[in-house]
């Protein structure tokens, strides 16, 4: 496979040059003889119909509640993606374009916030990134990234080249997912101070096709770093250095979203709801990085909420659907949001919770293998008012 290398030197980039005029220049093919090593594709095959209907029970010991409480100023809006980093739960909010902070109990340690357009300032927030105990920011707007430290600190702030993007900061390296920008033929992009190369090429039904993962690019105990590719089957698994070293291709079967019928479509119906519609995949709608192996999601429609736990060598370890919550019998079945490798993590708004019509009944249960009684009892006040729970399914040891 051909690769295509950027090569760019410091000097002209902090110069008057334009950045584009300089990726037209210095654009160059390297030949099939590239001593670095290309790439490896697996393709895995899963058939739907195989999947029965499940209980949480089947993957899941227990859940723990932890409501992210706010102070008296700083209330979450539209929580998007999680991340757990040192005992510090970290939320993007894409309403306040800010990141809230909190603690492994939920109790608010401070944002930071969206101030403006100036020096040591950020006005939008594509993504954020941790490495090194730095919190990174990517601001498309202003073409900048800033570094922040773990209690809030400005500490540094860097030019950035690319417009909206999710990212994922490494030790002499960025990656990129391009959100498909019509000023390149490719969706993946690592960058470094001496070269940047692309990966994975964009279709053209998929220009300005925008879309964020609130998972975005994750990293395992070895710092390889993973990504599910928006609108595909594919997930690209990136060595430490931040170069693509496997591609797991999904193949649904008959459950496929054909790319012929996805181009005649075009823009003028909505892809995801011709996908419920019809019971197609239309993409991977969850990934997450476990200690043990990997967990997939799939939703294609109220019916259809397949959950897969595979293996590290991507094996399935199990296959379910629809899985009823046996556990506390709470509403629990809807897209997993974050891992902490023991456990995976659900967000849930406070209304939502409130309106379960045998909340009361649940509570007063026997045998429940959640904190459900007590965490109500604990937070009788913020659940009245809108504010969000994250949950903690501990993952079975013998799964």
């Amino acid at each position: 496979m051909k690769r295509l290398i950027l090569v760019i030197w410091e000097g002209l980039i902090s110069s008057r040059f334009n950045f584009w005029i300089l990726f037209n220049i210095l654009l160059i093919s390297c030949d099939e003889n590239n001593d670095e090593k290309e790439e490896s594709v697996f393709e895995i095959e899963i058939n739907l119909k195989s999947f029965n209907e499940g209980k949480l029970s089947d993957i899941y010991d227990s859940i723990t509640y932890v409501l992210l409480k706010p102070d008296s100023s700083n209330f979450l809006a539209d929580p998007y993606k999680i991340i757990f980093y040192d005992s510090l739960v970290l939320v993007r909010d894409a309403f306040y374009n800010s990141i809230f902070i909190y603690d492994l109990s939920g109790n608010f340690k401070f944002r930071i916030n969206s101030t403006g357009k100036g020096p040591k300032e950020f006005f939008t927030l594509d993504d954020f990134s941790i490495y090194n105990d730095t919190i990174w920011i990517k601001d498309g707007i202003l073409k900048k990234e800033l570094g922040f430290s773990l209690n809030g600190e400005f500490l540094v702030e860097k030019t950035s080249f690319f417009k909206r993007a999710m990212f994922y900061k490494g030790k002499s390296f960025n990656l990129y997912y391009l959100n498909n920008d019509p000023d390149f033929n490719f969706r993946i992009l690592r960058y470094s101070s001496k070269e940047v190369i692309p990966y994975v090429e964009r279709p053209n039904y998929l220009v300005n096709n925008i879309y964020s993962d609130p998972a975005g690019f994750q990293s395992d105990r070895n710092l390889n770093i993973f990504f599910n590719l928006p609108k595909d089957y594919n997930i690209l698994k990136f060595d430490s250095l931040g170069f693509l070293k496997n591609q797991y291709v999904f193949d649904f079967g008959a459950n496929n979203f054909k790319n012929v019928d996805r181009i005649e479509l075009g823009s003028e119906v909505d892809h995801f709801d011709y996908a419920e519609e019809n019971g197609l995949v239309e993409s991977i709608t969850g990934f997450l990085i476990l200690d043990q192996g990997y967990l997939m999601y799939l939703r294609r429609n109220d019916y259809n909420k397949e959950y897969i736990f595979f293996n590290k060598e991507f094996k399935p370890l199990y296959k379910g659907k629809n899985l009823l919550n046996d556990l506390d019998f709470t509403i629990i079945n809807e897209m997993p949001w974050a891992s902490t490798g023991r456990d995976v993590v659900y967000l849930m708004n406070t209304n939502k919770f409130l309106k379960m019509d045998n909340l009361e009944e649940i509570q007063k249960g026997i045998g429940l293998k959640s904190n459900l009684e007590q965490f109500i009892s604990n937070n009788t006040s913020f659940l009245k008012e809108e504010n969000y729970i994250i949950a903690f399914a501990r993952i079975k040891n013998d799964l």
